[in-house]
């Protein structure tokens, strides 16, 4: 269906030719924003963006995930968006484990009223098979080290 689909949200590299091709996208595409944070999953396929400035200037604490391989975005589980909370500016790692789904890892930005977060979230996403949950996040405050 050409009316589900927008283009742009990615781009595709060939570096023999040195040309990049912008994909057809489906799916619940994030809407406009700068500063976001983004990282690839450990699946490898996946992308998961959160959080960034909108058009209005706002800081937003939505999340989404692109499918690299189908070139589909959804909204990701709430648990990543209700666990991270608003950030613009900030990093996010994710990061494999031995059994369950990602952690996520959080770090810094700036806050809803814009002030400084020097904080590090980590989230174990095993709630990305069940959209409805909400795992407890750890905030590490910032004299601590991994």
């Amino acid at each position: 269906d050409d009316a589900a689909r927008a283009p742009g949200a990615g781009a595709d590299a060939d570096a023999d030719a040195w040309t990049w091709d912008a994909p057809w996208v489906m799916g619940d595409a994030p809407p406009h924003r700068e500063r976001a944070a983004a990282c690839l999953m450990p699946d490898g396929v996946s992308v998961l963006v959160h959080g960034g400035l909108g058009r209005d200037g706002a800081v937003l604490g939505d999340a989404y995930v692109l499918d690299t391989k189908l070139w589909e975005w959804h909204a990701a589980p709430t648990a990543v968006r209700r666990s991270v909370g608003k950030r613009a500016g900030h990093t996010l790692s994710c990061l494999p484990r031995a059994a369950g789904g990602p952690t996520i890892v959080a770090f810094g930005g700036r806050g809803a009223d814009f002030e400084d977060v020097a904080d590090l979230v980590v989230v174990d996403a095993d709630a990305f098979g069940d959209r409805g949950a909400t795992p407890a996040p750890t905030t590490l405050p910032m004299s601590m080290s991994l």
